[in-house]
């Protein structure tokens, strides 16, 4: 049985993915549409930077993908997928709300800023200054954004040594990364301020902010992060058939699975930041948790199909295409049975959900694997 696994996206995500993944000694086939990170070298690897999937055929144990590569197209054959596209920032111009002035700084600029080397002419005048550091400025900052404008602002104070303050309209400290961190800021004089409805008023003699208590006064305000989903994320769902949830993020099958990650087609699964928020350190646990279900699902030597699955009668088929319209998995389509044509339910691909049935209007479609009671099929002839 192919054993390849395919890993869609060039973020850090998709290389923490490929990193497991190559340590359960599966071959992994890795399409990014930018340069590819840093990974291990191994032979069970094969990269594809600067390359886009054009087109997926096939279901669970023999997905096909043809990449659009330069300098020529290639084909992946793969037994699963896994996609860790992660996500997008926009930059801090992107929102007319956000004043563009020199005292409006975003995470990166002063990420840059404190690496550079500095005079020791240019050091007192840091000192000197007060450094606010704004989150939810224009929505609620997720995980991401929080734990890294945190411990940038944590950074300056101890590199520039000068006053820093934090604003936030609802920071939850939901991790024990996060705990640790503002319990670290919180006893270094690092001072938190809850923001009130109002956006920052910039000029020559400083930055404004309305808080609970009043008005702070800084020298600069570091913006944090705007994350959202990338731009083809709706693209290559359309391609993979599976969901987008109304927030354009890659949808799991049930939120509420005691394995997260799950798509609504067997054999595709999500990693990463292209469905959760997350910081650094959930990214990496779903990247396992993400590898976890692909040895799940090809740990043993050949693949079966779920107990109940959906069968089409091809005799009684009208070609309504209506199961295929309304499959959640995609798992059926037209197929040629000898001189007919008709649907087919993929049995592999099949969940056993029971929707084609239910909306098949000629009753041409049966589950196999399943009891029914007398009185249940022959109310369901009248």
């Amino acid at each position: 049985m192919n054993k390849t696994v395919a890993v869609l996206g060039g973020s850090a995500d998709a290389g923490w993915v490929v990193e497991e993944l190559l340590a359960l000694s599966y071959s992994v086939a890795w399409v990014g549409q930018e340069d590819l990170p840093d990974s291990p070298r191994s032979d069970g690897l094969r990269a594809y930077p600067r390359s886009r999937v054009s087109a997926v055929s096939g279901c669970v144990g023999s997905f096909r993908l043809e990449l659009s590569a330069p300098p020529e197209r290639a084909v992946i054959d793969a037994a699963a997928i896994i996609v860790a596209m992660g996500n997008q920032r926009l930059p801090l111009g992107a929102d007319a709300r956000i004043p563009a002035h020199p005292r409006v700084l975003s995470t990166q600029v002063l990420a840059e800023r404190l690496s550079a080397p500095r005079q020791i002419s240019g050091i007192a005048p840091a000192q000197r200054q007060h450094i606010l550091f704004a989150l939810d400025m224009l929505e609620l900052s997720g995980k991401q954004a929080v734990v890294e404008t945190l411990e940038l602002a944590l950074r300056t104070h101890d590199t520039w040594h000068c006053e820093v303050s934090v604003l936030y309209r609802e920071l939850q400290v939901d991790s024990d990364l996060l705990e640790s961190l503002t319990r670290t800021m919180r006893e270094q004089g690092i001072v938190f301020h809850r923001l009130q409805d109002a956006l920052p008023v910039v000029d020559d003699s400083g930055v404004h902010v309305k808080h609970a208590d009043g008005v702070l006064d800084g020298d600069l305000l570091v913006i944090a992060p705007v994350v959202r989903p990338r731009s083809d994320s709706a693209e290559l769902a359309g391609l993979l058939r599976i969901a987008l949830g109304a927030d354009g993020y890659f949808q799991q099958l049930n939120v509420r699975s005691y394995r997260p990650g799950l798509s609504n087609r067997k054999g595709i699964y999500l990693a990463g930041r292209c469905h959760l928020d997350a910081d650094d350190a959930g990214a990496r646990a779903d990247a396992a948790q993400a590898a976890a279900n692909v040895a799940i699902l090809l740990g043993q030597d050949h693949l079966q199909p779920e107990t109940v699955i959906a069968e089409v009668g091809s005799t009684k088929c009208i070609r309504c295409l209506t199961c295929i319209r309304t499959c959640p998995h995609a798992a059926v389509e037209l197929a040629a049975y000898g001189q007919v044509t008709a649907a087919k339910v993929v049995e592999l691909a099949c969940f056993g959900c029971g929707a084609c049935a239910a909306n098949c209007p000629v009753r041409a479609i049966t589950m196999k694997g399943i009891d029914v009671p007398v009185w249940l099929q022959e109310a369901a002839l009248v």
